[in-house]
């Protein structure tokens, strides 16, 4: 019995992990990180592109995009890849040197100065 009960908590811990909760008009919400295809920054709002095609806004914020990704997402496999862009590594399907397409099929841009970063965490995601 108590096998069974580690094993539950060690799930509960585990999904607790990959989820990130977000300040959202009218209170909060939790996102699992493997709907997260990416994130981008609007006139001081953060939209999370999911999955299923759902747009998730924040709240405006009073702190710029890189900051906010720093206090949200520093442990997480989402990178900057252009000024007001940043993907979850785990959703690329094709990384080139100027674009990326996401698992949707959606096409994101990569800066010149964000590209080897990128690379440099998407090959280790890969290749773990």
């Amino acid at each position: 019995m108590f096998e069974t009960l580690d094993l539950a908590i060690k799930r509960i811990q585990l999904e607790e992990e990959n989820a990130v909760t977000i300040k959202v008009k009218g209170g909060y919400r939790t996102l699992h990180l493997s709907d997260i295809m990416y994130l981008d920054y609007r006139n001081h709002v953060v939209s999370y592109h999911l999955l299923s095609g759902e747009t998730i806004s924040t709240s405006t914020l009073r702190i710029g995009f890189a900051e906010y990704l720093m206090q949200n997402h520093e442990e997480d496999d989402i990178v900057l890849c252009h000024e007001s862009v940043a993907v979850n590594i785990k959703s690329i399907d094709k990384l080139t040197k100027t674009d990326i397409m996401v698992r949707n099929r959606e096409i994101l841009p990569v800066a010149k100065s964000r590209y080897a970063q990128v690379s440099e965490k998407y090959m280790n995601y890969r290749f773990r």
